[in-house]
């Protein structure tokens, strides 16, 4: 086995964020008076991927990603006169309390943490993820969290990932093993830096120029993964 420290991000990867964007964002328009449906989800979704896109490559910085994402919203359905900040604020908690762990993927993080330096990689807010991790019960599972904000680039930044590998000084950028679920962040940034990967693909498409080394359905396929000698 070559690799030594796993680098797993987070969400959509070890939690569930699909649920809890979903249960968030309908609880949300709740409290704000949107009549919400399947329509209306897909057009926040789309707006926010589209504003973390922008994040990823650098044009806008997370708080305004927080911020901008549901004055597009929004206005989008017709309601400008709001406070965008405190809108933010509220979805943020809505989100934290809803999260919850993909199935199997403690079993994943115990298994992994006690034969690699398993380390968190996120693009995420700092506060928002130390709740992730203290309300799903996982904050000690870590080595290690390497955050965005706190290192100044994002993933799938070569920067991102420089950081990481001066923090640990000598071990070889082959003993690193990217885990995630994001082709424009996690699987760029990892073949943009010149390591492996394993990409989470719930059944999508493999799609772009960025290759993973390795792929798998969801984080308990890494049960069948790592017992596998690479």
């Amino acid at each position: 086995m070559k690799y030594t420290h796993i680098l797993m991000d987070l969400d959509k990867t070890v939690f569930d964020f699909d649920y809890a964007e979903r249960a968030a964002f309908f609880m949300l328009c709740s409290r704000y008076g949107i009549k919400a449906d399947e329509d209306i989800y897909l057009l926040y979704k789309g707006i926010n991927d589209q504003r973390w896109k922008q994040y990823e490559d650098g044009l806008i910085d997370k708080d305004e990603v927080l911020v901008l994402r549901f004055k597009d919203f929004f206005t989008k359905v017709g309601m400008t006169s709001k406070d965008f900040d405190s809108i933010s604020e509220d979805y943020i908690d809505l989100l934290i309390e809803n999260t919850k762990l993909y199935e199997g993927a403690e079993e994943i993080l115990n298994r992994l943490g006690r034969r690699f330096v398993l380390d968190a990689i996120t693009n995420a807010s700092t506060d928002i993820q130390m709740r992730k991790l203290k309300i799903t019960g996982t904050e000690n599972m870590f080595h290690k969290l390497f955050i965005s904000e706190q290192i100044g680039f994002p993933k799938p930044a070569k920067e991102f990932f420089d950081y990481i590998f001066s923090y640990y000084g000598n071990v070889p950028r082959e003993n690193f093993l990217v885990v995630g679920d994001s082709l424009s962040a996690d699987i760029k940034g990892a073949c943009l830096s010149g390591i492996d990967s394993v990409w989470l693909s719930y059944k999508r498409p493999l799609t772009g120029i960025f290759k993973p080394s390795y792929i798998v359905e969801n984080i308990k396929d890494l049960s069948l993964f790592f017992k596998e000698d690479i």
